[in-house]
C-alpha cells in the first residue's frame, strides 16, 4: 500500500495554472494540512478532533453568510442529453448588481436544497466578495426531491449522463445570456463536486470538436464522489449500526437545515440548544450516539425521499433499503440490458473518473479530505487505496491540482480559514474595467 505523507497528499505535476506558486502557498497553510489535526474551529475549541463533529460544525457554521435575495427562478429545457431527465430544470440565477463580467454556477450536494444550501450560502458569499457581485446560477442537490420531483422519471445512478445534460442545458442558457466564457466557472460540493469535474471534461470534449467554450476559467471541487461504491459501503454501514427513531419526525428537506442537528441535540439530551462552542466540544460526548441517529435519517429519508420523487415503487428495491441496493442492484441494475456478470466491476466502470479527470483542459482544483467518512473512511481507518489511486492518476493532469490532507472531513473545507482566498487563486480575479450584465 501507498505510504501516505504524514500530513497531506498534495499531487501537482507541471500545473498550467497561472498562479501556482501562490496555491500551493495556500495550500501549504491549511488548517487540515497540518502534522496534527486543528484544536480549534469555529468558535469553539476541539478538545479531541473527531470528522463527524467537524462535519456538522461545518454545516451549521457555513449557513450563516445571509443571502443578497432569493434571486430569480428560471427554467432549462430538455435536449438531446435529457434521457434520465426529460422535463426541464430549475436553476436559481442571481444576477450581478454590479455589472461584474464574472459568472458562476454552484452546484451543492446531491440532497441540499437550494434555499437552505450550507455550501451554495457560503460559496455565494465569498464569490461576491472576491469577484466584485457576480452572475451566480445555482441548483439544488440533483439526488434531492426539490430538484427531482417533476424533473426525471429514472433513479439518477448514472452522474455522468447527468453531468451531459445539465452542461448542455447550462451551455446553452449562458450562451444566449451573453456570458463571457472567458469568466465563465464552476464550482461544487460532494455529489456536485462530482458533477463540476465531469461538467468541465464534456466542455473540453466539445471544444475539441468545435464547439464553443463554456467554462474558461475551469472550476473547483471540494469533497467530490471519486469511487460511488466506497461511499454507499460507508453511508450503508453506518445505516446497518443505527437503531431506528422515527420519532423524530424530520425529513430529507431538515438535512441542510441548521436546526435539524440542534433538534437531533436537544431529543437525544434534552438540553438547551446548543451554542457554536458547545457543537464543537460535543467530540467530548460521546458523539457515536448522536452520529448514528443522524446517519440513519439521512439515509431513509434521502432514499426514500428521492423514490418518491421519481414515482418508484419501493416495493421493486432489489433488497433491503440502502444506497448500494438503490443505486447499484435497483437502479444501474435496471438500466442494463442483460445482468452484467460482476455488477460491481460493471459499476466502477460506468461510473469511472478517471477519463474525466484525463479530459479536464483548464485550472481545476480537488480539495478532498482522507478522513471523510461519507466518502472516503467511516471508521477511521485511512483513505481506501482505490480513492489514494484516483487521486494519484488525476494529479498526472497538468490542469489539475489535487490537495488531500489528512484531516477536514466532509464539509471542512468550509472552516478552512484558507477556503475564501482559494477562489481567485484558482480562477484569477482581477479588476474589470468594462462591466458586462447577464442577460
Amino acid at each position: 500500500m501507498r505510504s501516505r505523507y504524514l500530513f497531506l497528499m498534495l499531487f501537482v505535476s507541471a500545473s498550467s495554472f497561472s498562479a501556482e506558486q501562490d496555491l500551493r502557498k495556500i495550500l501549504d497553510r491549511s488548517v487540515f494540512g497540518q502534522a496534527s489535526p486543528p484544536r480549534s474551529l469555529a468558535e469553539g475549541k476541539l478538545t479531541q478532533y473527531n470528522p463527524i463533529v467537524v462535519s456538522v460544525v461545518a454545516s451549521l457554521k457555513s449557513r450563516l453568510p445571509k443571502r443578497e435575495d432569493d434571486g430569480i427562478e428560471i427554467l432549462l429545457p430538455p435536449g438531446k442529453q435529457s434521457t434520465i431527465c426529460p422535463h426541464p430544470i430549475t436553476a436559481h440565477l442571481t444576477p450581478s448588481k454590479s455589472g461584474s463580467p464574472y459568472t458562476f454556477v454552484i452546484l451543492p450536494g446531491s440532497y441540499a436544497t437550494w434555499t437552505r444550501g450550507s455550501f451554495s450560502n457560503q460559496t455565494a458569499a465569498v464569490l461576491r466578495e472576491k469577484f466584485n457581485d457576480p452572475n451566480i446560477l445555482s441548483f439544488a442537490g440533483y439526488l434531492g426531491p426539490e430538484f427531482l420531483e417533476g424533473t426525471c422519471k429514472e433513479i439518477p445512478w448514472d452522474g455522468i449522463s447527468i453531468a451531459k445534460d445539465f452542461y448542455s442545458r447550462i451551455g446553452i442558457y449562458l450562451q444566449s445570456a451573453g456570458a463571457d466564457p472567458a469568466r465563465t466557472g464552476v464550482v461544487g460540493f460532494s455529489g456536485g463536486g462530482f458533477l463540476a469535474s465531469a461538467m468541465l471534461a464534456h466542455d473540453a470534449n466539445a471544444v475539441r470538436s468545435g464547439a464553443p467554450r463554456v467554462f474558461g476559467l475551469g472550476g473547483m471541487s471540494f469533497s467530490p464522489i471519486l469511487h460511488g461504491r466506497t461511499a454507499f459501503n460507508n453511508l450503508d454501514t453506518r445505516y446497518r449500526g443505527s437503531k431506528i427513531d422515527r420519532s423524530l419526525g424530520l425529513t430529507t428537506r431538515d438535512i441542510s437545515n441548521s436546526w435539524y442537528m440542534v433538534k437531533i441535540w436537544i431529543k437525544s439530551r434534552s438540553f438547551d440548544p446548543p451554542t457554536w462552542s458547545d457543537i464543537a466540544d460535543f467530540s467530548q460526548e460521546d458523539p457515536e450516539t448522536f452520529v448514528d441517529r443522524a446517519f440513519n435519517e439521512f439515509t431513509v429519508s434521502d432514499l426514500v425521499d428521492t423514490l418518491k420523487a421519481v414515482k418508484f415503487d419501493l416495493s421493486r428495491i432489489l433488497g433491503e433499503l440502502s444506497y448500494y441496493n438503490v443505486y447499484v442492484r435497483t437502479g444501474f441494475a435496471m438500466s442494463q440490458k442483460s445482468l452484467p456478470e460482476n455488477l460491481d466491476r460493471a459499476f466502477d466502470e460506468a461510473t469511472s473518473v478517471d477519463s474525466i479527470y484525463a479530459a479536464i483542459d483548464r485550472p481545476f482544483l480537488i480539495y478532498f479530505s482522507q478522513d471523510d467518512p461519507v466518502l472516503s473512511s467511516h471508521d477511521g481507518s485511512g483513505q481506501p487505496q482505490v480513492i489514494t489511486d484516483i487521486l494519484a492518476r488525476a494529479s498526472k493532469n497538468p490542469n489539475i491540482v489535487v490537495f488531500n490532507p489528512r484531516y477536514g472531513a466532509h464539509t471542512g473545507a468550509l472552516l478552512d480559514p484558507i477556503f475564501s482566498e482559494l477562489f481567485p487563486a484558482v480562477f484569477g480575479a482581477r479588476r474589470i474595467d468594462s462591466p458586462q450584465l447577464l442577460k
